[in-house]
């Protein structure tokens, strides 16, 4: 597993030079006057759709969790391809759909070794937005694993609550 962390063009004044990724996540959620084009809703769908078309269309990686923040990405991942092949695609794809240039072509990355590092940094990636202020529930931030999981979860209910109606009984009634 890696976690990964993109960020946009712009969205930090000057580059940091040998910073943690936690230090990066810090100055980047600090930078309310900075570029926050991925707090406009088609880039937040572009960016969300080239991360779901990444895992089930092109096999690139499984994702564990993800976040779209205002100036950055959070992705935790079990790549199957290289890092920098994934950056490369997923950016180049979502420029392309979107028309627009905005990513800087770097990123901060983790290795995740054990099971207790890959739940933490699901929670780190998933409540992103609660510790910002931004939501009061990690399901509720749109863009995220967390909010795509209970929609899912939602949907699994609302199918157990339909009534049953046997197969039989519809080819019955329509005789």
């Amino acid at each position: 597993m890696i976690l990964v962390t993109w960020r946009l063009r712009g969205s930090l004044r000057q580059k940091p030079r040998c910073a943690s990724a936690a230090a990066v996540d810090r100055m980047l959620d600090r930078s309310a006057g900075e570029q926050l084009l991925l707090g406009e809703e088609r880039y937040a769908r572009v960016v969300r759709d080239a991360l779901v078309r990444g895992e089930h269309e092109m096999g690139l990686y499984t994702l564990r969790a993800w976040v779209i923040q205002h100036n950055h990405v959070h992705v935790l991942m079990e790549p199957k391809a290289g890092t920098v092949y994934i950056a490369e695609t997923l950016m180049d794809a979502s420029e392309l759909t979107s028309g627009r240039q905005f990513w800087e072509r770097e990123s901060y990355e983790r290795v995740i070794r054990n099971t207790q590092e890959c739940n933490e940094a699901t929670h780190f990636v998933e409540h992103h937005p609660v510790r910002l202020g931004l939501v009061d529930r990690a399901a509720d931030w749109e863009w995220s694993s967390a909010y795509v999981e209970r929609a899912e979860r939602k949907a699994e209910v609302e199918m157990l609550s339909l009534p049953f109606t046997s197969p039989c009984t519809r080819i019955s009634a329509r005789v």
